[in-house]
């Protein structure tokens, strides 16, 4: 069993591809990006795909599908050490996201500044017109917390929807960085009365709980899927 380390954020993939090489669907995003994961992440070398791909598994993206990455975002290590995740103080991951409004979508995203190594190793698509995303500039619902928290909460909603404790929909009183979650988008409550997100259409905004509250109880209704408001800060 063989062991690396990222050298930076990386793009991690659903298939044995480069960044740069992937397709867009109708909502202009590369399903084939998973995630971009942190610097320092622990990677299980599994299987050398082509020359500059490697199927890899990390703790860190927990998930039955094959991951792959480019083997210029990591350098082998001789130990399985896994990074150390320190959950950030409630008032330091607010400010994290809070400095984010205005920012980007971006499917996949949870380093809102890109990954300048992309550029360093690829120089080459410096001219693409879309090299916000070739990049991974922005962050999408999950990532956003995702990023807030150092990687302490989960990555995909199919996950957040279990994390912490839940609170009834009934005389929904919110506490700061409780979650309102179901299997396809994630908010955040930044106060007693109003929440943060991602949206696809208008990047890291904020909402006002009593009219964004009843917009996504018909949305999540719309596509057949329970809504949890989850408490998970300090209970985990």
């Amino acid at each position: 069993m063989s062991f690396a380390t990222t050298i930076s954020p990386a793009p991690l993939l659903n298939v044995p591809k480069l960044i740069f090489e992937l397709s867009k669907d109708s909502q202009n995003r590369f399903m084939e990006l998973e995630t971009v994961i942190f610097t320092y992440v622990l990677l299980e070398l599994i299987q050398q795909k082509t020359d500059q791909i490697w199927e890899v598994k990390t703790n860190e993206y927990p998930t039955s599908s094959k991951l792959f990455i480019d083997q210029k975002f990591f350098e082998p290590i001789p130990l399985a050490i896994e990074r150390t995740i320190e959950l950030p103080s409630r008032e330091e991951i607010l400010a994290n996201m809070k400095k984010l409004e205005g920012l980007r979508y971006f499917w996949g995203g949870s380093y809102p500044y890109g990954i300048p190594n992309i550029l360093k190793f690829y120089p080459h698509i410096s001219e693409r017109e879309d090299l916000a995303d070739l990049i991974c500039q922005g962050v999408d619902c999950s990532g956003l917390l995702f990023f807030a928290t150092n990687g302490y909460t989960p990555r995909n909603t199919s996950e957040l929807i279990h994390f912490g404790t839940n609170i009834p929909l009934e005389n929904l009183k919110l506490e700061p960085l409780d979650i309102i979650v179901w299997q396809g988008h994630v908010l955040i409550a930044v106060s007693s009365d109003t929440l943060i997100e991602s949206r696809i259409d208008k990047g890291v905004c904020f909402s006002p709980l009593k009219t964004r509250f009843p917009e996504v109880q018909k949305i999540a209704a719309s596509q057949k899927k329970e809504l949890f408001v989850r408490r998970w800060y300090p209970q985990i």
